[in-house]
């Protein structure tokens, strides 16, 4: 037998974690496997046997023992601890929202995984009867018994929300999630969420509701909390995870930190071309399917500037810290996609961005559409907050000034006082120390 040659790049050999969609990229339309699937994951686990596989699904409709049983009549192991699905996302939401205060009366429209799950949290909830106006989280995911009567209830709720000024939540599973049951027997004939949210949006336009996504709804599965779970299930940092998936919102793992993703194709040159436009700067490799599947995650971990994190940390510590101890920003992380060239094009990407939406954002306090801004401001400030923190070459700060601009953005359209004159003060104390 010959014996493995060793590239000039060894592939590294610390733990990871490699986390795969279910439908469309392990499983074809058909049910059955795609191509390729088995020889990846043995790859995987030949690179370190201590390696973890894991399931992220936007399902809401099966239990974690359900989806267990398919991989295995399947060949494939999948510890249940590291199976994921929207339904833990959601319930993560309403757990968040129960610490600030909120989530008392909580109101499901989902199958009984999504209430097993909630149990198994020892979260209280109502479902079947109607809402009542106490209730103030509601949860969509699709399931058999769902119907317009149904939609409707939830519209005309959202709708005295509104007019009351009241908090109210909609934790909907996943725009993506798909119908796992025969639609033709079911009182609502859409297959997916994002053609039931096509129906709350004319219910809810009729209502004279407007921007209610923006308002009241909170997404539990990709690319949404789900993700956030999976470093506390593994033991790994974000930066050892790595997804694989058919899916634009696949490949946005990568904004919550995640070392990388490999996007397949299945075919389609064309979806390509549209992660390019979305995530070119982001370490995400396209795949025609997974049978490229380990080259591309091979080129993922031995991207040269991953080995050099470990000195870049050694020097950069006190720097990072001083901003820690001010309590200015919350925690840090070192991109592995940090080269020089791409870190370049990275802040220019998030620079125009950032313009854009402070426009935005003060075009609508100046029309008088102040609770719109400030979701709008929370969103911006909350997305930059996933932003890559204190980056080796962001040696002047420029990222950090982002985000505390986005701060003083949404503390603005909340009436509240800045909190960030101290933390700008650091940074250009830092400035100048690096200019003497």
């Amino acid at each position: 037998m010959e014996k493995h040659k060793s590239s000039s790049l060894e592939t590294p050999k610390n733990r990871i974690c490699v986390a795969f969609d279910m439908s469309g990229t392990l499983f074809g339309s058909d049910g059955k496997l795609m191509p390729g699937v088995h020889s990846f994951i043995e790859h995987i686990m030949r690179l370190n046997p201590a390696n973890v596989i894991a399931i992220i699904t936007n399902s809401a409709q099966q239990t974690k023992e359900e989806i267990q049983e398919i991989l295995r009549k399947n060949d494939i192991d999948v510890l249940k601890a590291h199976i994921l699905t929207a339904a833990q996302g959601m319930t993560g939401l309403v757990a968040s929202l129960q610490r600030d205060g909120h989530g008392e009366k909580i109101h499901v429209f989902g199958a009984k995984a999504l209430q097993q799950t909630l149990e198994s949290e020892n979260i209280l909830f109502d479902e079947g009867e109607a809402i009542s106006d106490e209730t103030d989280v509601v949860m969509l995911a699709m399931h058999e018994a769902l119907s317009h009567a149904r939609l409707q209830e939830i519209a005309d709720h959202l709708a005295k929300i509104d007019q009351a000024g009241k908090q109210c939540r909609l934790i909907i599973s996943a725009p993506d999630e798909k119908a796992r049951y025969k639609t033709e027997n079911s009182p609502l004939k859409e297959k997916s969420m994002d053609k039931v949210l096509e129906i709350l949006d004319e219910m809810m336009k009729k209502n004279g509701v407007e921007n209610w996504r923006e308002k009241y709804m909170l997404i539990g599965g990709k690319p949404g909390p789900v993700y956030d779970l999976l470093p506390e299930k593994t033991g790994l940092p974000p930066s050892e995870l790595f997804m694989v998936g058919d899916d634009l919102v696949d490949a946005r793992a990568v904004l919550r930190h995640y070392g990388g993703a490999v996007f397949t194709t299945n075919g389609n040159s064309e979806r390509a071309g549209e992660l390019e436009k979305e995530l070119g700067l982001l370490p995400v490799h396209a795949v025609g399917s997974l049978k490229e599947g380990p080259e591309a995650l091979t080129k993922l971990l031995t991207d040269t500037t991953r080995h050099e994190v470990s000195r870049i940390l050694s020097f950069q510590a006190v720097e990072a810290s001083s901003f820690e101890k001010g309590g200015g920003w919350p925690g840090y992380d070192i991109s592995f996609y940090s080269t020089p060239k791409l870190f370049n094009r990275y802040v220019a990407t998030v620079k125009r961005i950032h313009a854009r939406e402070v426009a935005e954002i003060r075009a609508l306090l100046a029309q008088g559409k102040k609770r719109e801004a400030e979701s709008r401001a929370g969103a911006w400030y909350s997305h930059l907050d996933r932003i890559p923190k204190i980056i080796p070459l962001d040696e002047n700060g420029e990222l950090y000034e982002l985000y505390l601009d986005a701060e003083d953005l949404w503390r603005a359209t909340m009436d509240l006082r800045s909190d960030t004159n101290r933390r700008r003060g650091q940074l250009e104390q830092s400035r100048l120390r690096k200019s003497a």
